[in-house]
């Protein structure tokens, strides 16, 4: 079966539907994820949670880190780059 994977921000796929994800996988589906925004927002609340070093990064930094790791996250569980579609919206513009 063809399953589609929706993936508001580069983070959200392992959070969300990761354990039925990996079941999937072991299945044989074909997924396709969709990876709707760049996640460049997440560190504007300027919360203390985040390094020194991440505070530093531009949002554009943040945005090109943010996508390389879902990236990676989506190579480490055997989806195949051309299966991983990313939008590359600004947060928060995705709902346009």
């Amino acid at each position: 079966m063809k399953i589609v994977i929706f993936e508001p921000h580069p983070d959200d796929l392992l959070f969300g539907p990761g354990p039925i994800l990996l079941a999937w996988i072991e299945e044989g589906h074909e997924i396709h994820v969709i990876t709707v925004t760049d996640g460049r927002a997440c560190c504007r609340s300027g919360a203390d949670v985040f390094s020194p070093e991440i505070k530093a990064l531009s949002e554009d930094e943040i945005a090109q880190m943010r996508t390389e790791e879902t990236r990676q996250a989506v190579k480490y569980l055997g989806i195949p780059a051309n299966q991983h579609h990313i939008l590359g919206f600004y947060d928060a513009d995705g709902q346009k």
